[in-house]
């Protein structure tokens, strides 16, 4: 709504209020399609540009290392993993529920994600106890910096997540 104000949009601001919320917002089938339709219309959703569910279909059919079973599976996955736990998703605090992990932590966050904001993914990693914990947050990238900054996501994953894994086994 915040976004909706700052540019203007009235037709977005009426169509977000017009969605009830109460403490199961996250069962609303109008409320996640609103917040899908914005958080990508202004540049937070998965990616900065947008990335439609046509898009995403596109991509795992497309896919030459899966099978089409896989496939299918991926699809089947994410609508069971929703189901399953969409609700502990939007309800839990992870500041309160994890204060300390006995393994490297690291956390890659587009600084524009509206579907995890940087504030909230920060707020978790500051609170933290972790034998090595890095966060690094990607410019220009939303919800998928493996997508849209993809050479410095491998970079970090070669130079500092696979070295820093390796050393916590020795």
């Amino acid at each position: 709504m915040d976004t909706a104000i700052k540019k203007r949009d009235s037709r977005a601001q009426q169509q977000i209020e017009k969605v009830t919320l109460d403490n199961k917002y996250y069962e609303n089938r109008s409320y996640g399609a609103i917040r899908s339709k914005y958080t990508n219309a202004y540049s937070g959703g998965t990616k900065r540009n947008g990335y439609s569910n046509f898009e995403t279909l596109r991509h795992i059919l497309a896919c030459p290392n899966y099978t089409f079973k896989e496939r299918l599976n991926i699809l089947r996955g994410t609508n069971y993993a929703w189901q399953s736990l969409g609700g502990v998703m939007a309800t839990i605090d992870l500041v309160e529920r994890v204060s300390s992990l006995d393994l490297p932590v690291f956390i890659l966050h587009g600084k524009h994600d509206y579907t995890t904001t940087w504030t909230q993914a920060n707020r978790f990693y500051e609170s933290l106890e972790a034998p090595t914990k890095k966060m690094f947050t990607f410019s220009n990238s939303a919800h998928s910096p493996f997508i849209e900054e993809q050479e410095r996501f491998y970079e970090i994953i070669e130079n500092e997540i696979l070295g820093t894994a390796m050393d916590s086994v020795r």
